[in-house]
């Protein structure tokens, strides 16, 4: 991936995202059931933690985060989703939060998910432990979605609320 003219810079700050603990690009595929379509069309998606625009990574009260994993996986039947379209079916991720001596704990961490290309992204969907699904990114939850160049950001700040996630 190829943004900001450095290879490998998926959040465009002139650092290769593999040098970044916080940070992590995967190529996904632009499809909601990647298991019957493997051969889709990739997309790059970017997700930075401690971000609330894209870009920025700010430290947060109590330490830092490390971002571990992001994966894709199919969208649930159309029937088990309540109308929620998912044109990249489920997009699931792992973070470490880092807390520093003598903090209670690790504050509000808010991340930005940059999908690359023209894809609609206009929602960031949970489902929470009672089953409903939740839109991570709207106002209520402290969330956002805009556009930054060629990439869609969704900034999902759930722990902020604390929700009842389950344990997906």
């Amino acid at each position: 991936m190829e943004e900001g003219g450095i290879q490998g810079d998926g959040n465009d700050d002139g650092t290769p995202d593999s040098e970044q603990a916080d940070v992590i690009s995967v190529p996904i595929r632009d499809t909601e059931t990647v298991s019957v379509d493997p051969n889709a069309p990739v997309v790059w998606a970017t997700l930075v933690g401690n971000s609330a625009n894209g870009a920025d990574s700010s430290p947060t009260p109590g330490g830092g985060v490390i971002v571990t994993t992001l994966t894709q996986s199919d969208a649930p039947a159309a029937e088990e989703r309540d109308g929620i379209a998912m044109p990249l079916g489920l997009i699931a991720f792992a973070a470490q939060a880092e807390v520093e001596d003598g903090a209670e704990d690790a504050g509000d961490i808010p991340f930005s998910l940059l999908i690359e290309g023209d894809i609609q992204v206009n929602d960031f969907w949970k489902q929470n432990g009672d089953g409903d699904w939740v839109n991570l990114a709207s106002p209520e939850y402290g969330g956002q979605v805009t556009q930054i160049g060629s990439m869609m950001v969704g900034v999902p700040n759930a722990a902020a609320h604390g929700g009842n996630w389950g344990g997906s």
